[in-house]
């Protein structure tokens, strides 16, 4: 009885142990941003702090930005002026969240 048991931990741990090696540290790699009304800072301060993450690409309005992220080109959007900032981002598509 000792040794079933045994060849399951076992397996658990090699499974566990490769999954933690595989996904200890998730980054973004060319995740498509939108930014309206954003400088060149907004694009270059979100490489400086995941350098190759984002791929920003600006637009001139937030309504643009918006139908953007409305149709999955882009997984978020910034919208920044002098006076206001907002984010918007993608909500969840499965079928468990859409149906709630």
């Amino acid at each position: 009885m000792l040794g079933p048991v045994s060849v399951v931990l076992v397996i658990g741990a090699i499974f566990v142990s490769v999954d933690l090696a595989a996904f200890h540290a998730p980054r973004p790699h060319s995740l498509p941003i939108a930014a309206a009304h954003a400088t060149q800072s907004v694009a270059t301060a979100l490489n400086r702090a995941v350098p190759g993450g984002f791929a920003v690409e600006r637009y001139t309005d937030v309504g643009a930005a918006r139908q953007t992220v409305g149709h999955r080109r882009a997984y978020g959007a910034i919208a920044a002026t002098h006076s206001t900032q907002m984010l918007l981002y993608a909500g969840a598509n499965g079928p468990a969240v859409t149906t709630c």
